[in-house]
């Protein structure tokens, strides 16, 4: 399966520190906000597996990808909103970093 931008092997399938990330020597939030915009039906699908899109959103249960009706995000804009939790974000990244077992990152 290819990776969310539609090349090459999956997220996973590689060995550690060959990833496209890793190649493209990534280094800011900004410039992985800029790769995931226009992405964000494939972010969705990836980081919130249980869900499904709904007109332009993509609606879950939570942002562990449960299956539900909680959480919706809005594809167009990337902005989410958990209704049961009142948890909100702007956008992809947002969502990977409020994720169950996500470490915050200290920089």
């Amino acid at each position: 399966m290819p990776d969310i931008r539609g090349h090459g092997p999956a997220p996973g399938t590689r060995p550690p520190g060959h990833g496209w990330a890793s190649e493209h020597a990534l280094r800011s939030f900004t410039e992985v906000a800029g790769l995931l915009q226009g992405q964000s039906e494939a972010a969705c699908s990836h980081l919130l597996p249980g869900g499904r899109k709904q007109g332009q959103e993509w609606v879950c249960g939570d942002l562990s990808g449960a299956r539900g009706r909680s959480l919706s995000v809005n594809l167009r804009t990337g902005v989410w909103s958990d209704f049961e939790t009142g948890v909100k974000g702007a956008d992809a990244q947002d969502q990977w970093w409020r994720r169950p077992g996500v470490e915050p990152v200290m920089i």
